[in-house]
């Protein structure tokens, strides 16, 4: 098996953790989580930049170009709304509905990039929808619509980031976008904790659950993904 292929198949079982990390928070709202988890993803993507590129870093970054920010700000927008969804609906409900990325990004990717799906993938999507609208639907009463629409918004900007990587990808690395990612959403996560009062300080042990699950495979997926 190809590592991007391996990568893609453990990012959604790290992804998934953080709905139990999300619910051992004490007392951090949805923009501080935002704020603090996305900070943690900025440095360690940095670290893993400065690691692998040395005084080559800033070519990196550059190198990504449009394609880089845009990408980083629709996967910056998807965590923002993830963890809302987190906060706000079931974590069944929400993690089933962001788990669709993948099947809404082949859709516009058939769009935008012109790759036809085969047949077997048509049918895998249309089996995984009823199976999704089966799952979530029979506890759709237990959530909030307000989480449930923010879970289905998110989704809709994880499908535009992967057709957005995917497009950086055939001209450079784009790693650099899941930094701005994190440079994004700690931008809005503290900018809004900041205008609702909510402030910065949280219990230490709201810090500790902060750091993404996800944060190798996230990088992983954007380095393999360039190689396509």
């Amino acid at each position: 098996m190809q590592r991007h292929y391996l990568f893609a198949l453990l990012a959604p079982a790290f992804w998934s953790i953080s709905g139990v990390t999300v619910r051992l928070m004490e007392s951090a709202d949805h923009w501080q989580i935002n704020c603090y988890r996305s900070a943690s993803l900025a440095l360690f993507v940095f670290a893993v930049l400065l690691f692998r590129y040395r005084l080559r870093y800033g070519d990196v970054l550059r190198s990504a170009g449009w394609y880089g920010l845009v990408a980083g700000s629709f996967v910056g927008l998807a965590m923002v709304c993830n963890i809302f969804a987190l906060t706000h609906t079931t974590v069944a409900n929400a993690t089933l509905l962001m788990a669709t990325g993948p099947l809404v990004a082949a859709l516009i990717g058939r769009w935008v990039l012109a790759e036809r799906p085969s047949r077997g993938t048509w049918v895998a999507i249309a089996l995984a929808v009823v199976g999704i609208l089966i799952m979530v639907g029979g506890n759709w009463h237990v959530g909030s619509w307000a989480g449930d629409l923010t879970a289905l918004v998110g989704v809709i900007f994880f499908g535009c980031y992967a057709v957005t990587l995917r497009l950086g990808a055939m001209r450079s690395n784009m790693i650099p976008a899941i930094f701005y990612a994190g440079v994004f959403g700690m931008i809005v996560g503290g900018g809004m904790s900041l205008w609702t009062g909510a402030g910065l300080a949280v219990p230490l042990v709201d810090h500790r659950c902060q750091i993404p699950a996800n944060l190798q495979v996230q990088v992983a997926r954007a380095d393999e993904d360039r190689r396509l």
